[in-house]
């Protein structure tokens, strides 16, 4: 048997994924959800990778982890349209099988964005910067 090594993506997503929250707590979010797969029968595939209040504002969040390598692209540029409306999608599926879409819920929801840069190299993953995109992005116009 073979053992094959991993290429660290795994954790170093986790490590931005614990910064991401870290940093959400600090700002005054109240984490409710992480991670959030639907089932393949909404005809979506994909993941929130957060999702938290702040104030009376439902947020949707996506964390981007990019290690500081000069060259590299930037984690926020990451985010294309196609991944908006994958974000969107998700995020307006699980607002409305939490019964939030309806007429007299109002809820405002927004679409933020933690990016993270871990420096180069290290081991275990150590986080050189984070920052808060807060209505990074809106669901696009044709969704």
């Amino acid at each position: 048997m073979s053992s094959v090594k991993g290429d660290g993506r795994g954790e170093r997503g986790r490590a931005g994924e614990r910064a991401a929250q870290d940093l959400l707590e600090r700002e005054g979010y109240r984490i409710v959800d992480t991670n959030v797969r639907l089932g393949r029968d909404s005809g979506l595939i994909g993941e929130i990778d957060i999702i938290a209040w702040e104030g009376a504002t439902l947020c949707f969040v996506e964390v981007k982890t990019r290690r500081g390598v000069p060259g590299r692209v930037f984690p926020g540029e990451a985010i294309t349209l196609a991944k908006q409306r994958q974000i969107a999608g998700l995020s307006l599926t699980y607002a409305a099988q939490c019964g939030l879409l309806t007429d007299d819920a109002d809820i405002a929801l927004r679409f933020d964005v933690v990016t993270v840069i871990l420096s180069p190299g290290a081991t275990p993953p150590l986080v050189r910067r984070a920052e808060l995109w807060r209505a990074a992005f809106s669901a696009p116009d044709d969704f």
